[in-house]
């Protein structure tokens, strides 16, 4: 049974954000990396200073999804459940309609 593993901040921030470059840019992508990691409580305070971090077996695969979800030009606000706007939370549905596009019963 794997439990996990400990990982540095800063070498797991190198990797997410590393991926992701070629298809955002590396501003946005240094942005999208930090989003990613915050969600599982490692700021960027933590990755400067290199802390290293434990990442149970579900976590680190559950990371690897969100990247891999990007990749697929996944946005970012269902990749994370959520989109932030003037402060405020607002829940996303992954599998929601497009604005364009009304459902059959509306």
């Amino acid at each position: 049974m794997d439990l996990g593993q400990t990982y540095s901040s800063r070498e797991l921030y190198i990797e997410v954000v590393s991926g992701l470059i070629p298809l955002y840019g590396e501003s946005e992508a240094r942005q999208l990396g930090k989003l990613l990691l915050e969600s599982y409580g490692i700021a960027f305070e933590k990755i400067m200073i290199d802390e290293p971090v434990f990442f149970s077996a579900n976590s680190k695969s559950d990371l690897d999804t969100r990247v891999d979800m990007l990749h697929h030009d996944v946005p970012i606000q269902y990749v994370m459940g959520k989109a932030y706007f003037l402060d405020v939370n607002f829940w996303s549905i992954h599998r929601c309609s497009s604005p364009g596009k009304k459902p059959k019963n509306w």
